[in-house]
């Protein structure tokens, strides 16, 4: 091994030296025997010290067994950079997404920005639900603010961007059921009643109402359906009496 020579100076040491020559203290007392204790070196003396310093030691791996970067089960490694991070409204956690993910979650915004800009837009030119052209015509081409939500929702559905849920009809009111003779009657009177009112109905000509076609068809129907509660009706009246 190559060596050179060092002179021992006032207030130097051992660790001191060896840091110096970027060496250690072991080397440099392999390289001196005169040197008996590390802690004790004489001004005057000549040291060899390795020509060439040492290769520094590196720490110990402090991560050697992590896993961080492959998947517990014994997947590949991960070959895809993770470039973004984003945070879903209402969600404790954070996304982390690929180059691919981000991409694509950047053309989701964009697509639902302009699918937002053509509501925007065409409301602000729709006309007044008053002048629907689908009340006379089902299915015609409108441009009020209904039909123009209402197509604007299909458009959005079948993009996949939100789902409709059907509403939820209200409960009728439950009626109580009568049970004595008393309330059957009183209930049979009023449905008396209204079977008279449908059989005199007719709708007006003068009405501002359309007047269906079909009125009297529904008009029969109706009064089929009293004349059956009235009948059931009489039926608990006669088993009372």
């Amino acid at each position: 091994m190559l060596v050179n020579t060092y002179t021992v100076k006032a207030g130097d040491t051992l660790v001191l030296i060896a840091q110096q020559n970027g060496s250690s203290v072991p080397e440099v007392l392999a390289l001196n025997p005169i040197v008996k204790d590390p802690d004790v070196i004489k001004v005057g003396w000549q040291l060899n010290l390795p020509a060439t310093p040492s290769r520094p030691r590196l720490p110990p791996r402090m991560h050697a067994d992590s896993q961080t970067c492959l998947s517990i089960e014994g997947s590949i490694e991960c070959k895809e950079e993770l470039v973004d991070v984003v945070h879903v409204t209402g969600s404790p956690h954070l996304c982390v997404l690929t180059a691919p993910q981000a991409k694509a979650l950047k053309q989701e915004v964009a697509f639902v920005r302009e699918l937002m800009d053509e509501l925007h837009e065409s409301l602000a030119a729709a006309q007044p639900v008053s002048h629907c052209a689908r009340i006379e015509v089902p299915y015609a081409a409108c441009s009020c603010t209904r039909c123009v939500k209402e197509d604007w929702t299909l458009k959005a559905e079948a993009a996949g961007v939100l789902t409709r849920e059907a509403p939820v009809e209200p409960a009728e009111p439950s009626t109580p059921t009568p049970t004595t003779e008393e309330d059957l009657s009183g209930q049979l009177h009023t449905l008396q009643e209204a079977r008279d009112w449908y059989q005199r109905y007719e709708p007006s000509l003068f009405s501002s109402n359309r007047r269906e076609s079909n009125w009297e068809q529904l008009q029969q129907r109706k009064v089929q359906d009293i004349d059956a509660q009235i009948t059931e009706l009489r039926t608990q009246l006669a088993a009372q009496r």
